[in-house]
């Protein structure tokens, strides 16, 4: 004969389940100091490219540009039409450190961006987004040849990742100071502005110390005037 649990046991036992999940998740082990050991040493890396890349092909051209460093793993993380993500781990802090200073790293028809691995351990947390250059701004009057001037600018342009201010004597005679900027890969390419002085106006201009795969013909990032497939265009603005 079927019997009918009071609603106060079916509660109880609802309850108690309940509490068994939480016990049991809160008895997993969590080892913070290895997430961190691992991310101090890999970096998570982006192929700019038109063309498909193989982990082999990422072997041999990187393992010449990086011959001076010690052993590095590779692995594919992700890949599709556009775009291709890899997860790479080195020996030390110090050779990760190398790779990520130096970069965009440039290869035949294309170029590797790369950021930190992610404190949350997660590969996908990482951007990848941008393509951090040096530059250098030329054109500022000397009045308005200032720090916060130059950041200005510059986070107009993408993000501010480094200035070199560390002898305004030689910047002002110079005529122009270097910032490495993150420019958004997806976004197209600013290349100065003009600005306010005397109630006239003065043209800054963004000089790329190098340009890696930008097209001109679009102002986007990843292939060359020769490989695009858009119409040129040309837009005046009186701003940029």
């Amino acid at each position: 004969m079927a019997t009918v649990m009071a609603t106060s046991s079916v509660d109880e036992i609802v309850q108690l389940t309940d509490k068994l999940v939480m016990d049991q998740e809160e008895e997993w082990e969590v080892n913070e100091e290895q997430t961190s050991e691992f991310g101090d040493k890999s970096l998570v890396g982006r192929i700019i490219s038109k063309q498909s890349f193989s982990l082999g092909l990422f072997r041999t051209i990187f393992t010449r540009m990086w011959k001076a460093l010690g052993e590095w793993k590779v692995k594919i993380m992700e890949e599709d039409k556009e775009n291709n993500y890899f997860g790479l781990s080195y020996q030390s802090r110090g050779d990760a450190k190398k790779v990520l200073e130096k970069q965009p790293w440039l290869f035949n028809g294309g170029f590797l961006v790369l950021e930190e691995w992610p404190n949350s351990g997660q590969w996908r947390d990482a951007r990848l987004d941008k393509v951090s250059l040096w530059v250098k701004m030329r054109g500022f009057p000397l009045k308005a040849l200032t720090v916060n001037n130059v950041k200005r600018l510059g986070n107009m342009a993408g993000e501010v990742q480094d200035i070199i201010w560390n002898n305004p004597q030689q910047i002002f005679l110079n005529g122009y100071v270097r910032i490495r900027i993150g420019f958004p890969i997806m976004g197209e390419v600013f290349v100065g502005r003009f600005i306010p002085v005397d109630g006239g106006k003065r043209w800054v201009q963004i000089k790329f110390d190098k340009l890696h795969l930008l097209c001109f013909n679009c102002c986007v990032w990843g292939h060359d005037q020769a490989t695009c497939t858009k119409v040129l265009a040309l837009e005046l603005n009186v701003n940029a």
